[in-house]
């Protein structure tokens, strides 16, 4: 099993992979890395012993989370409605920084 700080070196590196896919319109790869940089993440929880990287990284993951949610929604939606789904601007998740 990887530690702590690989696992989240390597969540850092899916998700910033994550959110450029997601930025250049590839929804469904972003959702795939996403959902890998959520698995890595989740496995640095169940690890990490420090409270203040644990506190950020829940509410990032939280973040991550919904992101991918919002696009399972756009990748089931109908073509027509999809099409306008894209151009609606959402906020920007800044990505999680390398707290060691």
């Amino acid at each position: 099993m990887a530690d702590c700080s690989t696992l989240l070196q390597q969540g850092l590196e899916l998700v910033n992979k994550a959110t450029a896919l997601d930025s250049a319109g590839n929804l469904r790869e972003a959702l795939h890395f996403y959902s890998l940089s959520l698995d890595a993440f989740v496995s640095v929880l169940k690890m990490e012993k420090n409270p203040k990287i644990v506190d950020t990284l829940k509410k990032k993951v939280n973040d991550y989370m919904d992101r991918a949610e919002e696009i399972k929604v756009l990748l089931k939606a109908p073509v027509e409605d999809f099409s306008f789904a894209l151009p609606i601007e959402r906020p920007k998740i800044p990505v999680l920084s390398d707290q060691r």
